[in-house]
């Protein structure tokens, strides 16, 4: 097996492999309710394989039966019946029954033989049922979308310090008319913060793009971006919070992308990784500990934190949410020191630039917002915003732990 299955450990013993099977090596197909893992190199039996230890832990959110019938794969390949139940309730996909030993854990009493002979197993399957037969639904935990209230756009602009925030609802073409159905055409990028004057102008147009269950925007023109120069862009704290949502381009691996420059801070993604002008160097750093996939949609958030000890150097605090699954990657860098990092001068804000193709033509600017100060309520506000219009309410982690197994077999 490929050496990343590092978990299915197998020694050599008494002429006999001795696998531990992990149900973190597996996958959990919802539609099927199985547990499958594909071997890289297939499994070849002699005689018999036996299943020594058993030990499932299920989802502590979920009903406890009394008992399991643990079903596989090995029961079809076998030749002879593994374990039967009497009368209506007889399935031959069973192996073993596992019986409960402490709420939601369940065991296996005794060693099951299966026989197979002189066979190649390319794959193992795992799947259970309840006492009457039913299969069951055993999945891991994870995240569940749409069940906290949602954030909306009106909650984002009573947070104290927002400067800029770009929803994409009140975009313009270049008749100066909204614009905010997918697919069409916008030439400016309005901010929605009332009494501040940011305006971003295209070089071409940009088209209303679909970002999850809500909007942002790309272009597939070439030498595309976006620009304010309204004087003076200045923040009045020197420390921020930059929130904003996106899809990484087809290509992270060959792609520099330059997402956005505000002068004071300047965001590019290359090769996966998010990029920040960073200390000592003054010079593009990357962010340890993140690495964003292609074509992937994310929430990110970048904070710089104040220099509390006055030696002008800050810090750049990011973290990357995947919207596949809500995992999170966080990465701590020493941000850019030179003078030019300075909120409060005047610079132009860009998104790209003239020299590259926006987001390399294939990724998409979601809502954008920037936040004078680095409040922790007023960041999860913001990132609570961006999962409520992505998939229709604040995803929450499962209110369980994930559904485990080990198994212990001899080949």
């Amino acid at each position: 097996m490929e050496s990343s299955q590092k978990s299915k450990i197998f020694i050599l013993l008494y002429g006999k492999m001795k696998y531990l099977l992990k149900s973190s090596d597996f996958t959990y197909d919802t539609s099927s309710k199985k547990y499958v893992l594909v071997l890289a190199e297939k499994l070849r039996t002699n005689r018999a394989l036996t299943l020594r230890n058993v030990a499932f832990q299920l989802r502590s959110d979920m009903t406890s039966p009394h008992c399991l019938l643990l079903c596989s794969n090995l029961a079809e390949l076998s030749s002879k019946t593994v374990y039967s139940t009497a009368s209506s309730h007889r399935f031959d996909d069973v192996i073993g029954l596992l019986y409960e030993s402490n709420p939601g854990r369940f065991v296996l009493r005794q060693p099951i033989k299966i026989h197979i002979e002189n066979k190649d197993v390319n794959r193992l399957e795992f799947w259970l049922r309840t006492e009457d037969g039913t299969l069951m639904a055993a999945e891991m935990g994870g995240a569940i979308p749409g069940e906290a209230p949602a954030v909306g756009i009106d909650d984002v602009k009573d947070i104290a310090g927002l400067r800029l925030f770009l929803s994409h609802e009140v975009n313009q073409n270049s008749a100066y008319e909204t614009k905010n159905t997918v697919g069409d055409n916008v030439r400016y990028l309005i901010n929605e913060v009332s009494g501040e004057n940011y305006l971003f102008s295209g070089y071409q147009d940009f088209q209303i793009a679909t970002w999850g269950q809500h909007k942002g925007v790309q272009s597939d023109a070439s030498w595309n971006y976006q620009i304010d120069s309204t004087s003076p862009n200045a923040l009045s704290t020197s420390d921020y919070t930059v929130v904003w949502g996106c899809k990484t381009c087809a290509q992270t691996n060959s792609a520099v992308d330059k997402f956005f420059n505000f002068g004071f801070c300047r965001v590019r993604f290359k090769y996966g990784l998010i990029r920040v002008l960073g200390h000592p160097s003054n010079d593009f750093v990357d962010i340890p500990n993140i690495t964003l996939q292609p074509a992937r949609d994310y929430i990110i958030s970048l904070k710089q934190l104040a220099d509390d000890d006055g030696d002008g150097v800050h810090q750049y605090v990011v973290v990357a949410i995947d919207l596949s699954d809500y995992s999170e990657q966080t990465g701590t860098v020493d941000a850019w020191s030179s003078g030019g990092n300075n909120p409060q001068g005047a610079f132009a804000w860009y998104f790209s630039d003239a020299s590259q193709h926006f987001l390399s033509t294939s990724g998409i600017l979601g809502p954008f917002m920037v936040v004078e100060g680095t409040n922790a309520a007023s960041e999860t506000k913001c990132i609570n915003f961006l999962k409520s219009v992505y998939s229709a309410g604040v995803p929450q982690e499962a209110s369980g732990s994930s559904s485990t197994f080990v198994i212990d077999v001899d080949v």
